[in-house]
């Protein structure tokens, strides 16, 4: 069986298996087009993360469609399996990490009403969970803070686990990525604060649960949690979740995309006036008055706590299961994302320090990606390095086979336009000794699908094994 770990290689974090070192990139892709995979194998491209889900989000079915054609769903085992043949038959020296989703099955939401996102009505928000590989209408998004999905999604993992282990394959398997929220990014789809309805969350048995156990943990006793809320009715058991009013701070930063629009742009409004509310209660300027509305900024913390637990939970049960298996998940994002509805903030430091987690991802940011620009990272990735972990991008990094929306967004236009940015993100990759993975967001396969590109790959990982041997 095949050994996985993050280890410092000439003192850095970096991908070992059986003692060798793979040094980035990564790649995330689709197979349905074996000699695209065969090619990307030849361009040195040896790690490849499967994107699946569990049987019990998808156990599989046969269906007719609104055409009255039969069609047939593959449930995620059988979609993994077929995934991986397709993998090692055109590369049979990969290694996978499985990418896997861990969400709930519709009708679980639709049974479990109470482990969903509620506001202070009583209500849920019905929305579209999408991933990769799954895309469902839902009733409410379900709570990160709840046991009951937390178990069963568990029960699910370790069935797959089962099975996979099972496999002629499994010495290839090398990790597990972590998938739950919209797109597998870890934040609920449904807003927590909702201006427009006038709507607020989370009261669901289960957050508020974990937000009054957060609490407890924070300061100890009701005294002291009234004495820094300045609040006499605050307690562990009823927390006070914030309401819309209270929660204004948190979209100041409209107020300041408003301000860059049109002050720093060609298309600005001469004599135009922004107001901040400087003066509004729970907020002065753009940030909180956290003398008097303390509450709100631990709400949130709790709210991005959960989402951390949750991480924690499903890389223990995986962790005590293996040794020699990578784990990761995405968290930590604090630039170009919704910091906080978005849940995967402050508290990456607890994921990190809990010894169950090898990795965390995100994106790069989407502005400045076109030639000539600088694509930023949204995290704080020398917390990774001094810890002896890895923050991983995930470069999904648009070329000139894209549709007419992106070439266009991208100002990418031929292969060379693509050259030169991929050449970019991957010297960001290696110069800041981080790890990442390309990411084939296209429906069948193909964004990399070009003989100058396989040549590129090619060159970057021999650059890449060169770095590598450097101290």
């Amino acid at each position: 069986m095949s050994f996985a770990e993050v280890k410092k290689v000439n003192g850095s974090p970096a991908l070992v298996i059986d003692g060798r070192a793979y040094p980035p990139i990564a790649m995330t892709t689709r197979f349905h087009k074996p000699e695209y995979i065969k090619r990307l194998g030849e361009s040195g491209l040896k790690v490849f993360f499967l994107m699946t889900n569990t049987d019990w989000l998808r156990p599989g079915r046969d269906y007719t469609d609104e055409q009255g054609i039969q069609r047939h769903e593959p449930g995620g085992m059988e979609a993994f399996v077929r995934n991986a043949e397709t993998l090692l038959a055109e590369v049979p020296d990969a290694y996978i990490i499985v990418r896997i989703g861990l969400h709930p099955p519709v009708d679980w939401m639709e049974a479990n009403r109470d482990e969903l996102i509620t506001y202070q009505d009583g209500s849920h928000e019905p929305a579209i969970l999408s991933s990769e590989v799954h895309k469902d209408e839902i009733p409410g998004m379900y709570s990160f803070a709840s046991g009951k999905w937390q178990e069963a999604a568990g029960k699910a993992l370790k069935e797959f686990c089962d099975k996979v282990d099972s496999l002629s394959f499994a010495d290839r398997v090398i990790g597990y990525f972590l998938a739950a929220g919209g797109t597998s990014e870890w934040y609920p789809v449904n807003v927590l604060c909702d201006r427009g309805k006038n709507k607020y969350g989370d009261f669901s048995p289960s957050f508020v649960k974990f937000y009054g156990e957060f609490l407890k943990k924070r300061y100890g006793t009701e005294e002291k949690l009234k004495k820094a809320w300045k609040k006499e009715d605050a307690s562990f058991e009823k927390p006070i979740i914030p309401n819309v009013q209270e929660q204004y701070f948190i979209f100041m930063e409209e107020g300041i995309m408003d301000a860059m629009k049109y002050y720093e742009s060609a298309e600005r409004i001469i004599g135009k006036n922004i107001d901040m509310d400087a003066e509004k209660a729970a907020n002065l300027g753009v940030f909180l008055n956290m003398k008097d509305y303390r509450y709100v900024a631990d709400f949130y913390d709790a709210f991005h706590e959960a989402t951390a637990e949750a991480i924690i939970y499903f890389a223990k049960l995986l962790k005590e299961r293996y040794a020699g298996k990578i784990v990761g998940a995405f968290y930590g994002s604090y630039g170009c994302t919704d910091f906080f509805n978005s849940s995967t903030a402050t508290s990456t430091l607890p994921i990190l320090d809990s010894g169950y987690v090898d990795f965390l991802a995100a994106p790069g940011v989407y502005n400045n990606r076109e030639p000539g620009g600088s694509v930023a990272q949204r995290e704080m990735q020398d917390s990774f390095r001094l810890r002896g972990q890895m923050f991983v991008a995930e470069e999904d990094s648009r070329t000139h086979l894209e549709d007419s929306f992106y070439r266009d967004a991208m100002g990418l236009y031929d292969v060379r336009d693509s050259i030169v940015t991929l050449k970019r993100d991957f010297a960001r990759v290696l110069c800041e000794d981080i790890y990442a993975w390309w990411f084939d967001q296209h429906a069948e396969g193909g964004r990399y699908q070009h003989e100058e590109i396989y040549k590129l790959f090619r060159r970057q990982e021999e650059i890449a094994q060169f770095a590598y041997g450097l101290d």
